[in-house]
Protein backbone atom coordinates (compact mmCIF):
# COMPACT_ATOMS: atom_id res chain seq x y z
CA UNK A 1 0.00 0.00 0.00
CA UNK A 2 1.56 3.50 -0.76
CA UNK A 3 2.18 5.70 1.05
CA UNK A 4 0.35 9.31 2.05
CA UNK A 5 3.29 11.49 0.89
CA UNK A 6 3.38 9.08 -2.10
CA UNK A 7 -0.13 9.25 -3.08
CA UNK A 8 -0.04 12.81 -2.64
CA UNK A 9 2.86 13.29 -4.74
CA UNK A 10 1.45 10.65 -7.28
CA UNK A 11 -1.59 12.79 -7.47
CA UNK A 12 0.09 16.15 -7.84
CA UNK A 13 2.29 14.51 -10.71
CA UNK A 14 -0.97 13.07 -12.64
CA UNK A 15 -1.99 16.87 -12.28
CA UNK A 16 0.82 18.40 -13.68
CA UNK A 17 0.68 16.02 -16.73
CA UNK A 18 -2.74 16.74 -17.52
CA UNK A 19 -2.32 20.55 -17.13
CA UNK A 20 1.02 20.21 -19.66
CA UNK A 21 -1.61 18.17 -21.95
CA UNK A 22 -3.53 20.65 -21.62
CA UNK A 23 -1.45 23.46 -22.38
CA UNK A 24 0.12 21.98 -25.68
CA UNK A 25 -3.34 21.07 -27.12
CA UNK A 26 -4.41 24.81 -26.24
CA UNK A 27 -1.10 25.61 -28.15
CA UNK A 28 -1.54 23.37 -31.02
CA UNK A 29 -5.16 24.57 -31.80
CA UNK A 30 -3.46 28.39 -31.61
CA UNK A 31 -1.12 27.12 -34.08
CA UNK A 32 -3.92 25.58 -36.32
CA UNK A 33 -6.09 28.76 -35.65
CA UNK A 34 -3.15 31.08 -36.51
CA UNK A 35 -2.72 29.03 -39.73
CA UNK A 36 -6.36 29.51 -40.57
CA UNK A 37 -6.15 33.44 -40.24
CA UNK A 38 -7.15 35.28 -43.36
CA UNK A 39 -4.23 36.38 -45.37
CA UNK A 40 -3.36 39.39 -46.63
CA UNK A 41 -4.04 39.54 -50.63
CA UNK A 42 -1.60 40.16 -53.20
CA UNK A 43 -2.61 42.65 -54.63
CA UNK A 44 -0.59 45.74 -54.34
CA UNK A 45 -3.51 48.13 -54.31
CA UNK A 46 -5.43 46.53 -51.53
CA UNK A 47 -6.87 48.51 -48.53
CA UNK A 48 -6.19 47.41 -45.13
CA UNK A 49 -9.97 46.56 -45.16
CA UNK A 50 -9.76 44.82 -48.32
CA UNK A 51 -6.94 42.96 -47.34
CA UNK A 52 -8.39 39.71 -45.20
CA UNK A 53 -9.20 36.83 -46.82
CA UNK A 54 -12.47 35.53 -46.24
CA UNK A 55 -13.94 38.09 -44.15
CA UNK A 56 -17.11 38.40 -45.67
CA UNK A 57 -18.16 35.51 -44.43
CA UNK A 58 -20.65 34.16 -46.50
CA UNK A 59 -23.91 34.16 -48.02
CA UNK A 60 -25.60 36.18 -45.30
CA UNK A 61 -22.47 37.67 -43.37
CA UNK A 62 -23.80 41.55 -45.13
CA UNK A 63 -27.47 41.47 -43.37
CA UNK A 64 -26.29 42.79 -40.32
CA UNK A 65 -24.70 45.88 -41.37
CA UNK A 66 -26.24 47.66 -44.59
CA UNK A 67 -23.18 50.40 -44.37
CA UNK A 68 -20.38 48.56 -43.48
CA UNK A 69 -19.03 48.89 -46.99
CA UNK A 70 -15.24 49.07 -46.91
CA UNK A 71 -13.60 52.13 -48.76
CA UNK A 72 -10.63 50.88 -51.23
CA UNK A 73 -8.08 53.59 -50.99
CA UNK A 74 -6.84 54.98 -54.17
CA UNK A 75 -3.72 53.54 -55.88
CA UNK A 76 -0.42 55.93 -55.16
CA UNK A 77 0.24 58.36 -57.72
CA UNK A 78 -2.90 57.33 -59.95
CA UNK A 79 -3.55 60.86 -60.31
CA UNK A 80 0.23 61.30 -62.43
CA UNK A 81 -0.71 58.26 -64.02
CA UNK A 82 -3.83 59.29 -65.90
CA UNK A 83 -2.79 62.79 -66.47
CA UNK A 84 -5.41 63.88 -69.06
CA UNK A 85 -7.90 61.15 -68.32
CA UNK A 86 -10.13 62.41 -65.89
CA UNK A 87 -11.76 60.24 -63.26
CA UNK A 88 -15.05 59.26 -60.86
CA UNK A 89 -14.34 58.57 -57.40
CA UNK A 90 -16.57 55.29 -56.37
CA UNK A 91 -18.79 55.31 -53.90
CA UNK A 92 -16.22 52.46 -52.13
CA UNK A 93 -13.69 55.21 -52.72
CA UNK A 94 -11.80 53.57 -55.65
CA UNK A 95 -11.14 56.21 -58.63
CA UNK A 96 -12.09 55.00 -62.51
CA UNK A 97 -11.33 56.99 -65.45
CA UNK A 98 -14.57 59.01 -66.97
CA UNK A 99 -13.59 57.12 -70.60
CA UNK A 100 -12.49 53.77 -70.90
CA UNK A 101 -12.09 51.40 -74.02
CA UNK A 102 -14.82 48.62 -75.11
CA UNK A 103 -13.85 45.12 -76.42
CA UNK A 104 -17.48 43.72 -76.68
CA UNK A 105 -17.64 42.16 -79.98
CA UNK A 106 -13.99 42.79 -80.54
CA UNK A 107 -12.83 39.11 -81.46
CA UNK A 108 -10.62 37.12 -79.33
CA UNK A 109 -6.67 36.90 -80.30
CA UNK A 110 -4.84 39.37 -82.32
CA UNK A 111 -7.29 41.99 -83.09
CA UNK A 112 -8.18 42.05 -79.25
CA UNK A 113 -4.39 41.97 -78.71
CA UNK A 114 -3.94 44.77 -81.59
CA UNK A 115 -6.99 46.81 -80.52
CA UNK A 116 -6.00 47.39 -76.84
CA UNK A 117 -2.80 48.14 -77.53
CA UNK A 118 -3.61 50.40 -79.62
CA UNK A 119 -6.22 52.09 -77.07
CA UNK A 120 -3.15 52.28 -74.64
CA UNK A 121 -0.95 53.80 -76.67
CA UNK A 122 -3.97 56.53 -77.47
CA UNK A 123 -4.00 57.48 -73.92
CA UNK A 124 -7.33 55.19 -72.78
CA UNK A 125 -6.42 54.07 -69.09
CA UNK A 126 -9.41 51.95 -68.57
CA UNK A 127 -10.34 48.84 -70.54
CA UNK A 128 -13.72 46.57 -69.88
CA UNK A 129 -14.17 43.33 -70.82
CA UNK A 130 -16.23 40.17 -69.67
CA UNK A 131 -15.87 36.24 -69.58
CA UNK A 132 -18.62 36.03 -72.16
CA UNK A 133 -16.56 38.24 -74.75
CA UNK A 134 -13.92 35.63 -74.97
CA UNK A 135 -11.11 38.01 -74.95
CA UNK A 136 -10.28 38.36 -71.32
CA UNK A 137 -6.50 36.53 -72.23
CA UNK A 138 -5.79 38.81 -74.64
CA UNK A 139 -6.98 41.89 -73.26
CA UNK A 140 -4.05 41.24 -70.07
CA UNK A 141 -1.60 40.04 -72.77
CA UNK A 142 -2.24 43.43 -74.41
CA UNK A 143 -1.48 45.78 -71.03
CA UNK A 144 1.17 43.30 -69.76
CA UNK A 145 3.34 44.41 -73.37
CA UNK A 146 2.35 47.38 -72.85
CA UNK A 147 5.09 48.25 -70.43
CA UNK A 148 2.46 50.41 -68.54
CA UNK A 149 2.23 50.21 -64.52
CA UNK A 150 -0.42 47.77 -63.27
CA UNK A 151 -1.71 50.63 -61.33
CA UNK A 152 -1.56 52.87 -64.41
CA UNK A 153 -4.52 50.93 -66.02
CA UNK A 154 -8.07 50.38 -64.72
CA UNK A 155 -9.14 46.73 -65.55
CA UNK A 156 -12.94 45.61 -65.33
CA UNK A 157 -14.87 42.40 -66.25
CA UNK A 158 -17.91 40.47 -65.76
CA UNK A 159 -19.34 37.06 -64.07
CA UNK A 160 -21.66 35.69 -67.04
CA UNK A 161 -24.89 34.11 -65.80
CA UNK A 162 -23.76 30.17 -66.01
CA UNK A 163 -21.41 30.89 -62.88
CA UNK A 164 -24.36 32.43 -60.67
CA UNK A 165 -23.79 31.07 -57.16
CA UNK A 166 -21.96 31.38 -53.87
CA UNK A 167 -18.95 29.01 -54.98
CA UNK A 168 -19.41 29.20 -59.01
CA UNK A 169 -19.44 32.88 -58.89
CA UNK A 170 -16.07 33.22 -56.74
CA UNK A 171 -13.93 30.30 -58.83
CA UNK A 172 -15.05 32.25 -61.77
CA UNK A 173 -13.72 35.64 -60.60
CA UNK A 174 -10.45 33.93 -59.76
CA UNK A 175 -10.45 32.28 -62.82
CA UNK A 176 -10.96 35.76 -64.81
CA UNK A 177 -7.99 36.82 -62.60
CA UNK A 178 -6.18 33.86 -64.13
CA UNK A 179 -6.98 34.48 -67.95
CA UNK A 180 -6.03 38.30 -67.58
CA UNK A 181 -2.77 37.04 -66.00
CA UNK A 182 -3.09 40.06 -63.42
CA UNK A 183 -2.73 40.27 -59.99
CA UNK A 184 -6.30 41.49 -59.16
CA UNK A 185 -9.51 42.94 -61.43
CA UNK A 186 -10.41 46.84 -60.41
CA UNK A 187 -13.68 46.05 -61.36
CA UNK A 188 -16.06 42.92 -60.99
CA UNK A 189 -19.14 43.02 -62.15
CA UNK A 190 -22.46 40.51 -62.22
CA UNK A 191 -23.26 40.52 -66.10
CA UNK A 192 -26.89 40.52 -65.21
CA UNK A 193 -29.41 39.76 -62.60
CA UNK A 194 -29.56 36.41 -63.47
CA UNK A 195 -30.51 33.43 -60.84
CA UNK A 196 -29.14 33.31 -57.25
CA UNK A 197 -28.37 36.85 -57.47
CA UNK A 198 -28.21 37.44 -53.85
CA UNK A 199 -25.69 34.56 -53.39
CA UNK A 200 -24.05 35.20 -56.48
CA UNK A 201 -23.19 39.26 -55.69
CA UNK A 202 -21.85 38.08 -51.54
CA UNK A 203 -19.73 35.87 -53.79
CA UNK A 204 -18.37 38.37 -55.61
CA UNK A 205 -17.96 41.29 -51.61
CA UNK A 206 -15.58 37.85 -50.80
CA UNK A 207 -13.72 38.72 -53.99
CA UNK A 208 -13.32 42.06 -52.92
CA UNK A 209 -12.00 41.60 -49.48
CA UNK A 210 -9.67 39.02 -50.83
CA UNK A 211 -8.63 41.06 -52.72
CA UNK A 212 -8.99 39.40 -56.07
CA UNK A 213 -10.65 42.77 -57.00
CA UNK A 214 -10.89 46.33 -56.17
CA UNK A 215 -14.59 47.28 -56.06
CA UNK A 216 -17.81 45.56 -56.93
CA UNK A 217 -20.24 46.23 -59.60
CA UNK A 218 -23.53 45.01 -61.39
CA UNK A 219 -24.73 45.09 -64.95
CA UNK A 220 -28.46 45.03 -66.69
CA UNK A 221 -29.66 45.53 -63.38
CA UNK A 222 -33.14 47.96 -62.55
CA UNK A 223 -35.03 49.53 -59.89
CA UNK A 224 -36.55 46.53 -58.43
CA UNK A 225 -32.92 43.81 -58.85
CA UNK A 226 -30.96 46.90 -56.89
CA UNK A 227 -33.53 47.70 -54.12
CA UNK A 228 -33.54 43.89 -53.94
CA UNK A 229 -30.14 43.63 -52.92
CA UNK A 230 -30.85 46.96 -50.22
CA UNK A 231 -33.68 45.09 -48.77
CA UNK A 232 -31.30 41.78 -48.05
CA UNK A 233 -29.21 44.11 -46.22
CA UNK A 234 -26.18 44.41 -48.84
CA UNK A 235 -23.74 47.08 -49.59
CA UNK A 236 -25.07 48.85 -53.00
CA UNK A 237 -22.59 48.10 -56.12
CA UNK A 238 -19.84 51.02 -56.60
CA UNK A 239 -21.16 51.04 -60.60
CA UNK A 240 -24.44 50.16 -62.82
CA UNK A 241 -23.29 49.12 -66.50
CA UNK A 242 -26.35 49.17 -68.57
CA UNK A 243 -27.37 49.96 -72.03
CA UNK A 244 -27.57 53.90 -72.40
CA UNK A 245 -27.86 56.97 -74.66
CA UNK A 246 -30.19 59.65 -75.64
CA UNK A 247 -32.55 57.05 -77.24
CA UNK A 248 -33.31 55.03 -73.93
CA UNK A 249 -32.46 57.71 -71.37
CA UNK A 250 -35.81 59.08 -71.13
CA UNK A 251 -37.39 55.60 -69.96
CA UNK A 252 -34.73 54.76 -67.81
CA UNK A 253 -34.22 58.22 -66.31
CA UNK A 254 -36.38 56.46 -62.57
CA UNK A 255 -33.24 53.81 -62.72
CA UNK A 256 -30.38 56.68 -63.25
CA UNK A 257 -31.84 58.49 -60.36
CA UNK A 258 -32.39 56.01 -58.17
CA UNK A 259 -28.22 55.09 -59.17
CA UNK A 260 -27.41 58.79 -58.03
CA UNK A 261 -29.20 58.67 -55.04
CA UNK A 262 -27.96 55.53 -53.82
CA UNK A 263 -23.84 56.27 -54.85
CA UNK A 264 -24.17 54.14 -57.86
CA UNK A 265 -22.15 55.03 -60.90
CA UNK A 266 -23.87 54.31 -64.28
CA UNK A 267 -21.71 52.85 -67.04
CA UNK A 268 -23.04 53.47 -70.53
CA UNK A 269 -22.61 50.52 -72.80
CA UNK A 270 -24.38 51.67 -76.32
CA UNK A 271 -22.98 55.13 -76.66
CA UNK A 272 -22.45 55.24 -80.08
CA UNK A 273 -25.89 53.70 -80.93
CA UNK A 274 -24.11 50.25 -81.81
CA UNK A 275 -23.33 52.21 -84.81
CA UNK A 276 -26.19 52.08 -86.64
CA UNK A 277 -25.88 54.53 -89.69
CA UNK A 278 -29.68 55.21 -89.55
CA UNK A 279 -29.21 56.08 -85.90
CA UNK A 280 -26.09 58.21 -86.34
CA UNK A 281 -27.61 60.08 -89.44
CA UNK A 282 -30.82 61.27 -87.54
CA UNK A 283 -31.46 65.30 -88.53
CA UNK A 284 -30.72 66.38 -84.95
CA UNK A 285 -27.84 64.77 -84.16
CA UNK A 286 -26.32 65.80 -87.01
CA UNK A 287 -27.57 69.47 -86.77
CA UNK A 288 -26.13 69.75 -82.95
CA UNK A 289 -22.50 68.09 -84.74
CA UNK A 290 -21.94 70.61 -87.00
CA UNK A 291 -22.74 73.29 -84.58
CA UNK A 292 -20.39 72.30 -82.41
CA UNK A 293 -17.63 71.49 -85.24
CA UNK A 294 -17.34 67.82 -83.62
CA UNK A 295 -18.17 64.33 -85.16
CA UNK A 296 -21.32 62.75 -83.78
CA UNK A 297 -19.64 60.39 -82.36
CA UNK A 298 -18.35 62.81 -79.57
CA UNK A 299 -21.66 64.75 -79.29
CA UNK A 300 -23.08 60.99 -78.30
CA UNK A 301 -19.98 60.31 -75.93
CA UNK A 302 -20.00 64.11 -74.04
CA UNK A 303 -23.79 63.69 -73.79
CA UNK A 304 -22.98 60.67 -72.05
CA UNK A 305 -19.79 62.30 -69.84
CA UNK A 306 -22.61 65.31 -69.36
CA UNK A 307 -24.98 63.49 -67.51
CA UNK A 308 -22.86 61.95 -65.23
CA UNK A 309 -21.85 58.32 -66.71
CA UNK A 310 -18.67 56.74 -67.40
CA UNK A 311 -18.62 55.83 -70.79
CA UNK A 312 -16.75 52.75 -72.63
CA UNK A 313 -16.70 53.00 -76.80
CA UNK A 314 -15.26 50.24 -78.84
CA UNK A 315 -13.35 50.85 -81.97
CA UNK A 316 -10.80 48.62 -83.50
CA UNK A 317 -9.05 51.76 -85.65
CA UNK A 318 -6.95 53.93 -84.07
CA UNK A 319 -7.93 57.04 -85.62
CA UNK A 320 -11.67 56.83 -84.22
CA UNK A 321 -9.74 55.54 -80.86
CA UNK A 322 -8.38 59.05 -80.63
CA UNK A 323 -10.84 60.89 -82.29
CA UNK A 324 -13.65 59.21 -79.07
CA UNK A 325 -11.23 60.15 -76.41
CA UNK A 326 -12.03 63.81 -77.94
CA UNK A 327 -15.12 63.98 -76.55
CA UNK A 328 -13.60 64.65 -73.14
CA UNK A 329 -13.11 68.42 -74.76
CA UNK A 330 -16.82 68.78 -76.04
CA UNK A 331 -19.30 71.16 -74.71
CA UNK A 332 -22.49 70.18 -74.12
CA UNK A 333 -25.08 72.33 -72.43
CA UNK A 334 -28.40 70.56 -70.31
CA UNK A 335 -30.03 72.37 -72.70
CA UNK A 336 -28.83 70.64 -75.61
CA UNK A 337 -28.54 66.88 -73.71
CA UNK A 338 -32.00 67.77 -73.30
CA UNK A 339 -33.06 68.76 -76.94
CA UNK A 340 -31.40 65.55 -78.25
CA UNK A 341 -32.81 62.92 -75.74
CA UNK A 342 -36.02 64.86 -76.78
CA UNK A 343 -35.86 64.79 -80.66
CA UNK A 344 -34.44 61.10 -80.95
CA UNK A 345 -36.95 59.52 -79.59
CA UNK A 346 -38.81 59.21 -82.83
CA UNK A 347 -35.94 56.28 -83.82
CA UNK A 348 -37.78 54.35 -80.76
CA UNK A 349 -35.34 50.87 -80.08
CA UNK A 350 -32.41 50.05 -81.61
CA UNK A 351 -33.14 46.69 -81.82
CA UNK A 352 -29.69 45.47 -80.68
CA UNK A 353 -29.24 44.78 -76.86
CA UNK A 354 -30.81 42.66 -74.84
CA UNK A 355 -33.14 44.10 -71.87
CA UNK A 356 -32.69 42.23 -68.40
CA UNK A 357 -33.12 45.50 -66.78
CA UNK A 358 -36.92 45.23 -67.30
CA UNK A 359 -37.15 41.56 -67.85
CA UNK A 360 -35.01 39.67 -65.64
CA UNK A 361 -36.95 38.33 -62.64
CA UNK A 362 -35.79 38.77 -58.63
CA UNK A 363 -34.54 35.44 -57.73
CA UNK A 364 -32.03 35.52 -54.53
CA UNK A 365 -31.14 32.44 -54.62
CA UNK A 366 -29.72 31.19 -51.19
CA UNK A 367 -31.27 33.80 -49.30
CA UNK A 368 -34.14 31.36 -48.89
CA UNK A 369 -34.22 31.79 -44.92
CA UNK A 370 -34.69 35.67 -45.26
CA UNK A 371 -36.97 35.43 -47.91
CA UNK A 372 -38.78 32.81 -45.88
CA UNK A 373 -38.81 35.40 -43.30
CA UNK A 374 -39.86 37.68 -45.26
CA UNK A 375 -43.08 36.24 -47.49
CA UNK A 376 -43.55 33.10 -44.44
CA UNK A 377 -47.11 33.41 -45.41
CA UNK A 378 -46.62 32.57 -48.91
CA UNK A 379 -46.96 28.79 -50.29
CA UNK A 380 -43.68 28.92 -52.22
CA UNK A 381 -40.15 30.35 -52.22
CA UNK A 382 -39.67 30.65 -55.50
CA UNK A 383 -38.38 33.95 -57.26
CA UNK A 384 -39.71 36.75 -55.45
CA UNK A 385 -42.40 39.50 -56.88
CA UNK A 386 -40.67 42.90 -56.44
CA UNK A 387 -43.51 44.36 -55.11
CA UNK A 388 -44.14 41.76 -52.67
CA UNK A 389 -40.73 42.66 -51.57
CA UNK A 390 -40.82 46.41 -51.82
CA UNK A 391 -43.98 47.10 -49.96
CA UNK A 392 -42.40 45.55 -46.74
CA UNK A 393 -41.99 47.91 -43.82
CA UNK A 394 -37.82 48.26 -43.08
CA UNK A 395 -38.83 47.21 -39.64
CA UNK A 396 -39.66 43.73 -40.82
CA UNK A 397 -36.79 43.68 -43.23
CA UNK A 398 -34.70 44.03 -39.98
CA UNK A 399 -36.23 41.42 -38.36
CA UNK A 400 -35.77 38.72 -41.27
CA UNK A 401 -32.48 39.96 -41.98
CA UNK A 402 -31.27 39.08 -38.41
CA UNK A 403 -33.44 35.72 -38.62
CA UNK A 404 -31.71 35.18 -41.51
CA UNK A 405 -28.04 35.15 -40.15
CA UNK A 406 -29.23 33.00 -37.26
CA UNK A 407 -30.05 30.25 -39.90
CA UNK A 408 -27.24 30.41 -41.50
CA UNK A 409 -24.90 29.72 -38.88
CA UNK A 410 -24.58 26.14 -39.95
CA UNK A 411 -23.50 27.22 -43.54
CA UNK A 412 -20.92 29.85 -42.31
CA UNK A 413 -19.18 26.97 -39.67
CA UNK A 414 -18.83 24.49 -42.83
CA UNK A 415 -17.30 27.30 -44.77
CA UNK A 416 -15.03 28.11 -42.01
CA UNK A 417 -14.05 24.33 -41.85
CA UNK A 418 -13.79 24.54 -45.20
CA UNK A 419 -11.47 27.31 -45.67
CA UNK A 420 -9.25 25.95 -42.38
CA UNK A 421 -8.86 22.20 -44.97
CA UNK A 422 -7.74 24.55 -47.59
CA UNK A 423 -5.05 26.17 -45.57
CA UNK A 424 -3.36 23.09 -44.20
CA UNK A 425 -4.19 20.14 -46.50
CA UNK A 426 -2.88 21.40 -50.24
CA UNK A 427 0.73 22.65 -49.19
CA UNK A 428 2.53 20.88 -46.60
CA UNK A 429 -0.31 18.80 -45.81
CA UNK A 430 0.92 15.81 -45.40
CA UNK A 431 3.41 17.18 -42.87
CA UNK A 432 0.78 18.89 -40.82
CA UNK A 433 -0.91 15.72 -40.05
CA UNK A 434 2.54 13.97 -39.30
CA UNK A 435 2.89 16.56 -37.17
CA UNK A 436 -0.04 16.51 -35.16
CA UNK A 437 -0.37 13.01 -35.15
CA UNK A 438 3.11 13.00 -33.37
CA UNK A 439 1.75 15.51 -31.02
CA UNK A 440 -1.10 13.45 -30.17
CA UNK A 441 0.99 10.54 -29.41
CA UNK A 442 3.83 12.61 -27.24
CA UNK A 443 0.50 14.23 -24.93
CA UNK A 444 -0.19 10.07 -23.63
CA UNK A 445 3.08 9.06 -23.09
CA UNK A 446 3.38 12.52 -20.55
Amino acid sequence: MPSPGRSAWASRACGRGAARRRALLVALAACLVVGSLPRRCPGPRCSPEQGLRGAHGGPAAGLAAVAATPRAAAPPGQGALWPEVPAYTLSDGVRMPKIGFGTYRVQPGEQTRRAVAAALEAGYRMVDTAQVYKNERDVGQAIRDSGLPRESVFVATKVWDDSHGFEDAQRAGRASVEQLGLEYTDLLLMHSPGQRMVETYDALLRLREAGVTRSVGVANFGIKHLEALRRSGRPPPAVNQIEMHPIVYPEREALVEYCRRHGILVQAYGSLLSGKEAALAHGALVELAAALGRPVGQVLLQWGLSRGFQVIPKSIDPIRMKENLGALGVALSSEEASGLEDAMQDIGSLGVYWNPVDRAPVDLGENRQLEAALLGSMPSWGPVDPADLLELPDSVLADAAREANRATNEREAKQTASDLLETLVPVGGLLTLVFFAAVVKVLFFL
